[in-house]
């Protein structure tokens, strides 16, 4: 619907490639990020696991560069040179002398004396690549924080070290006695025993959905202007595209790992930090979601609102009978209230600050408190999972 009315541009490279991510109809792109993701940054092989050769071969071709770039500049001398010989400067003199000639950026040309050639000789590229390859690989890992408990199993916490997060190492009162007085950010508290997560592509996916949006936007404003005798027609129209814009952004968030999802749980003022500490410590015992979030006075700009949030997370938003689950247990914790309706919402729209009543009229929540119980009770009743979803 919306290609006819947006003009294209000349050249196809000069679209982002989060922009193509959304539009690409074949699935070339989207395996081709799979791959990607599912390779993970820290499956590249080790130090210890590369091979002899391979390794020598890395530390030679980082030798010639450091060389060539150190003759071109004539560095050598001042960096590599013993105390007592670093007060010879580097001297413009006639090609004829004993050295290794050079050029600078401005063509003059430059000879490096002697002494340089053995700072070159001495340089220790074993001692670089010792000082500089833990440096470069823990830049390119996603943060593994393991330890075990008393029973030997494996646990991980994401947040390891975050001031407003719980730790492995201390008790739940000592968390929320620590974090009790913290307003204006999320205190969050981590499944240790939920499986450690790949690392969500979260950039690409805002660049490419806050495209989607912009697109979205053009389109209501393009059908918006017409007259009273075209509102139908036009009606539809937005109607139809609006469930293309959420099927597009459902696409991106899975092939961005973003598949996290969260029951959104609003608890009055009086029962907040009593409920808080049921699923805190339900979560860190492993008998709720992979993790819980609460922000204190966040609802304060939102009148239509009452009470503090709570979230609790599960690890798909695209398993509707494993949120359906979820929100048993959290009602058997006795936090829920039986007259309101709850929401689930994917966490990736929270990305795109996609809230309820937002201007482009998309529907947030993807299943209710509702909903997701009778799911529960035809399951009870014998009906097939798939046929009660």
């Amino acid at each position: 619907m919306i290609r006819p009315i947006l003009h294209r541009s000349p050249n196809t490279s000069h679209a982002s490639s989060a922009a193509r991510c959304v539009f690409a109809d074949a699935s070339s792109h989207t395996s081709t990020v799979h791959e990607r993701l599912g390779r993970g940054f820290h499956n590249s092989p080790s130090r210890q696991e590369r091979s002899p050769a391979s390794l020598a071969a890395v530390k030679s071709r980082i030798r010639n560069w450091d060389r060539l770039e150190k003759y071109m500049w004539g560095e050598y001398a001042v960096l590599h040179l013993p105390s007592e010989e670093k007060q010879q400067k580097k001297t413009v003199s006639n090609p004829t002398e004993t050295g290794l000639e050079t050029s600078t950026g401005k063509h003059q040309t430059q000879t490096v004396s002697e002494p340089a050639k053995s700072g070159i000789e001495t340089y220790d590229v074993d001692d670089w690549w010792e000082k500089w390859y833990p440096i470069a690989r823990a830049e390119t890992r996603p943060p593994r924080v393991f330890r075990y408990d008393d029973q030997g199993h494996a646990i991980y916490n994401p947040y390891c070290g975050s001031i407003c997060s719980w730790q492995t190492r201390e008790t739940v009162d000592a968390f929320l006695a620590r974090t009790a007085n913290i307003y204006g950010t999320f205190v969050r508290a981590a499944n240790p025993y939920a499986p450690p997560r790949w690392k969500p592509a979260r950039d690409a996916f805002s660049k490419a959905g806050k495209e989607r949006l912009q697109m979205f936007s053009d389109f209501m404003e393009f059908y918006g202007s017409g007259g009273e005798a075209a509102g139908k027609r036009d009606l539809g129209n937005i109607v139809t595209e609006r469930a293309e814009v959420m099927r597009n952004l459902t696409r991106l968030a899975t092939a961005c790992q973003l598949v996290a999802g969260k029951w959104l749980l609003y608890i009055p003022p009086d029962k907040a930090e009593e409920a808080w500490r049921k699923i805190v410590t339900a979560t860190v015992n492993n008998e709720l979601g992979s993790e819980a979030i609460m922000r204190r006075n966040a609802l304060k700009n939102r009148p239509y609102m009452e009470g503090e949030v709570i979230k609790v997370y599960s690890h798909d938003y695209r398993d509707k009978l494993g949120a359906a689950r979820l929100l048993e247990k959290i009602k058997n914790l006795g936090v829920l209230d039986p007259k309101k309706e709850y929401y689930y919402k994917s966490d990736a729209l929270s990305h795109l600050n996609l809230f309820a009543h937002n201007r482009w009229g998309l529907k947030t929540s993807l299943y209710t408190s509702t909903e997701c119980f009778e799911v529960l009770e035809a399951i009870e009743l014998g009906i097939s999972p798939r046929v009660a979803s």
